[in-house]
């Protein structure tokens, strides 16, 4: 397999962190809900990164990726979706094989060792290339930054932790800080030891922070869930917390994008991935993700590297922004042409029907006659279309109709 690290995959990266099972489970996210997400992702990003554990552990992930293989195929041909695998690994069988003990979840890897093994000879044919990262650095910005939040008492962590002992807090931070390899199993095992009755919510935590950690050391923007990302704001609310608002879509970056964008769940359900293929292939396709690139580096995504996740949360509203204002300049822009445009096709027509007038008197065939003056619109209509489509910065509303279509 051939691997690189962040540098070697230049443009806008996204790790789609609701391929994994913890998210599926926690968020009850559907086999429908990660389709039409990760559908979304493939149009607007150069990559979207799944990581090895999330594909292996995640039956919901590994039935997508198998069940839609031939396409999945070319999709990976051009790492247009694109596995992470730490540095230390050289393929998915050692992710189960070596060291089994410093992956994320040691336990069930070692219980299903052939069902893995299994899926891991199955995804390797159909990936070839691997964005790598060190695993050291990975768990131990995982590490730090959870006991960063639950040693500070305005962290938004401490803030949801009211009615904990502080006795247990800062147990549960001294034997986090002194694991030199952590992973979610030990947090999960250190969690229901000291805080057992918070363990949902410190767990939801602490998948947040390893999803954090997982973008970081892949230069990669984070998706989550719109319950996860809720548990990122800095003010906590009566609303927020309440068990009555877990639909609240307003962290939702997917949902904030499609309702700009002017797409829909059930188009974005029914476009299928070869289509998907075509629009990347295709010269808009191409703009839009570099359109998508630009906003990205716009909205600063990189302050996540600042450790916190409130910066992550303001960089997530600014892209929204910025995509917002994006979207209204194409809009403008692009009902200015189609203006034009029409009065194109007025042309086209009176030209026709000039040409059909003189043919009339000319041939004394009044049938070759209006037919040559149809065939003269008609032949103009596709340059018309050629010409939109190469307009510039107009991807966004063009493709919009195409899907919707």
């Amino acid at each position: 397999m051939k691997k690189g690290y962040a540098a070697d995959f230049p443009g806008s990266k996204v790790y789609f962190t609701e391929a994994d099972h913890s998210s599926q489970n926690f968020y009850g996210i559907s086999f429908d809900d990660f389709d039409v997400k990760i559908k979304l992702w493939l149009l607007l990003a150069d990559y979207t990164i799944l990581s090895t554990d999330h594909m292996l552990q995640s039956p919901i992930t590994y039935t997508w990726l198998t069940q839609n293989k031939e396409d999945v195929n070319k999709l990976a041909d051009k790492n247009a979706i694109l596995p992470s695998l730490r540095e230390d690994r050289e393929e998915f069988k050692d992710y189960i094989i070596k060291d089994p003990h410093l992956e994320d979840q040691p336990t069930l890897i070692i219980n299903q060792k052939n069902i893995f093994l299994g899926r891991a000879e199955v995804l390797s044919d159909i990936f070839r290339a691997a964005i790598s990262w060190s695993p050291m650095a990975e768990s131990h910005w995982f590490r730090d930054t959870i006991v960063k939040d639950l040693t500070e008492r305005d962290s938004p962590l401490r803030k949801r932790l009211i009615g904990v002992s502080k006795t247990a807090i800062e147990q549960l931070a001294k034997d986090i800080a002194s694991c030199e390899f952590l992973n979610r199993e030990i947090l999960q095992q250190l969690v229901h030891k000291h805080c057992a009755y918070r363990e949902r919510l410190l767990l939801r935590y602490g998948d947040i922070f390893y999803y954090l950690s997982g973008a970081l050391f892949k230069d990669a923007f984070p998706v989550f869930h719109p319950e996860a990302a809720a548990l990122c704001r800095e003010k906590i609310s009566q609303a927020l917390l309440s068990p009555a608002n877990t639909s609240d879509k307003r962290n939702d970056i997917w949902h904030d994008i499609i309702d700009t964008w002017g797409l829909t769940y059930s188009a974005l359900q029914k476009l299928p991935l070869s289509e998907i293929i075509s629009i990347r292939n295709d010269k808009l396709g191409k703009r839009l993700r570099e359109t998508w690139s630009v906003l990205m580096r716009e909205a600063k995504y990189s302050k996540i590297k600042e450790q916190n996740l409130i910066a992550f949360l303001q960089s997530k509203d600014k892209l929204i922004e910025l995509f917002k204002q994006e979207l209204n300049s194409q809009k403008n822009r692009y009902t200015r042409v189609q203006k034009i445009r029409g009065m194109l096709e007025v042309g086209s027509w009176v030209t026709g029907g000039l040409s059909a007038v003189i043919g009339f008197v000319t041939t004394m065939n009044p049938v070759a006659a209006i037919a040559t003056g149809i065939l003269g619109f008609l032949a103009g209509k596709p340059i018309l279309d050629s010409i939109e489509k190469k307009l510039p910065k107009s991807e966004l509303v063009i493709l919009t109709t195409k899907i919707q279509r």
